[in-house]
């Protein structure tokens, strides 16, 4: 099955790295580095970014700018193989499972029987969190609608704009695979804004 997808912007990178986001997002690449390239690696990337927080020190609930996450992502890249943009799509889709080891199963997997109604439901449960974390989060907004021939578009809508849409793709291509056994194609038709 293959799905087309149109991921838009709102506003400008410049505002991304203004923006702030929960510890948790820090906190999961910290655990991505070390599970898949090793401390020592972890230890380059945080010596390359600049990072001066203590192993295991991330705070969930504290907030970080969005800038500290970046400059990891770009680090990482430079010390690895990958793209940035790969990078990000690999923290996207390890997220889902950092997600789960962290308790949120459940809400992760309730949002729909098919990937069209779990991706309609990605604001529930970005709207569940800012409700449990009041002003700790800036979050996207998604929708999703079916096209003529069958596959889907998905919307996205940022005030980060659009640096976070590869995590979004791997995220969801993750959950497509774990979640409804789905191979999915996810394919960037504009960005706007």
């Amino acid at each position: 099955m293959e799905f087309t997808t149109l991921l838009l912007k709102q506003e400008g990178q410049e505002l991304a790295r203004q923006g702030i986001m929960l510890g948790w997002l820090n906190d999961c690449l910290e655990k991505l580095v070390i599970d898949k390239f090793g401390v020592e690696t972890w230890h380059a990337v945080k010596k390359e970014s600049g990072c001066d927080v203590k192993d295991n020190g991330f705070l969930k609930l504290e907030n970080y700018h969005d800038e500290s996450t970046i400059v990891l992502v770009e680090s990482i890249s430079a010390l690895t193989e990958l793209s940035t943009e790969e990078v990000y799509q690999f923290f996207g889709a390890y997220f889902v499972y950092y997600s789960m080891n962290e308790g949120f199963e459940n809400l992760l997997f309730c949002q729909g029987r098919t990937l069209k109604e779990w991706m309609a439901g990605i604001n529930a449960v970005h709207g569940h969190l800012q409700t449990a974390f009041p002003n700790k989060m800036a979050v996207p907004e998604f929708w999703c609608e079916e096209n003529m021939d069958g596959t889907l578009a998905l919307f996205y809508s940022s005030s980060r704009g659009s640096y976070m849409v590869p995590f979004a793709e791997g995220m969801i291509t993750e959950v497509a695979k774990l979640h409804f056994e789905l191979d999915i194609t996810m394919t960037l038709m504009s960005v706007q804004g």
